[in-house]
């Protein structure tokens, strides 16, 4: 990995993803994530989520009380990303090849971002990633563009489909 070779593991793994995304080539047209097609399933969760964090047990207490203190910032990502990425600019995104699964390389690329930070993400590593990244594989303005977005659509997603 990354820390064996001596560089910090931000660079390492961009290096490593734009050595994976090299090999894999880039397709003309990304299929649709599914987050895209949820943004509505979204909201309806945050407010079944917000309704259950006022009836959390002792296990629970922490996790609710952070979300019903920054449910306004899971709010703000989820409007952001259907603002941020419409439809028509989201078609025009490269995807990859990778796993077959046609992904926009915007996100992929965020994905590494966040598993390389363990979601711990600075403006600084973010710009370091990035910046790494483009080295080896240059990123088109439209997905430079679309990366901060993908960040946001990655983070809530994780809680939909997990909470009743």
């Amino acid at each position: 990995m990354a820390d064996i070779e001596g560089t910090d593991p931000i660079s390492g793994a961009a290096d490593e993803t734009a050595t994976r995304h090299q090999l894999t080539g880039l397709i003309g047209r990304s299929a649709p994530l599914p987050i895209w097609a949820h943004l509505d399933a979204m909201k309806d969760w945050l407010a079944r989520a917000r309704q259950a964090a006022t009836q959390a047990d002792q296990r629970g207490s922490a996790a609710a009380e952070w979300l019903l203190d920054n449910d306004y910032q899971i709010q703000r990502a989820i409007l952001q990303i259907g603002e941020g990425l419409p439809k028509a600019f989201y078609a025009k995104l490269p995807g990859l090849a990778e796993d077959g699964l046609r992904r926009p390389r915007a996100h992929q690329v965020a994905q590494s971002l966040l598993l390389a930070s363990h979601l711990q993400v600075s403006l600084s590593s973010a710009v370091e990633f990035v910046v790494r990244y483009q080295n080896k594989m240059p990123l088109s303005i439209a997905e430079t563009w679309a990366i901060p977005t993908m960040l946001r659509g990655r983070v809530p997603r994780g809680g939909v489909g997990r909470f009743p």
